[in-house]
């Protein structure tokens, strides 16, 4: 619940992105907002999965999310405009009461 006296924008909701953001607008709500957000549980897995193994962070770590990246249409529109090889590989997993996003405003970093 936001404060007494502070105004919520109703495009973020807690845990995502608000759904009224479609697939095809999500690509430029990214480019405008410089941030995209949506709890996915299989993602969280992976990120565990890959972490205990130890390779969380190593090359062709971010491969193993890509399936299950592709199949959220507003997410996969997002990443259809981008190099499918990235220079910068890194995985960010769930940790309960922390929050992590990736943008590409660079007065945000």
């Amino acid at each position: 619940m936001a404060p007494e006296g502070t105004t919520v924008d109703p495009l973020f909701e807690e845990s995502q992105v608000a759904p009224s953001v479609s697939a095809e607008e999500a690509p430029e709500f990214f480019e405008k907002h410089g941030f995209f957000y949506q709890t996915d549980s299989e993602i969280g897995r992976l990120v565990t999965r890959l972490d205990n193994d130890g390779v969380a962070g190593g090359p062709g770590s971010l491969t193993s999310f890509k399936e299950a990246l592709l199949t959220n249409p507003r997410v996969r529109k997002i990443l259809e405009s981008y190099d499918e090889h990235p220079a910068l590989w890194f995985s960010l997993g769930c940790d309960p009461g922390h929050y992590f996003a990736s943008t590409i405003d660079p007065t945000l970093i």
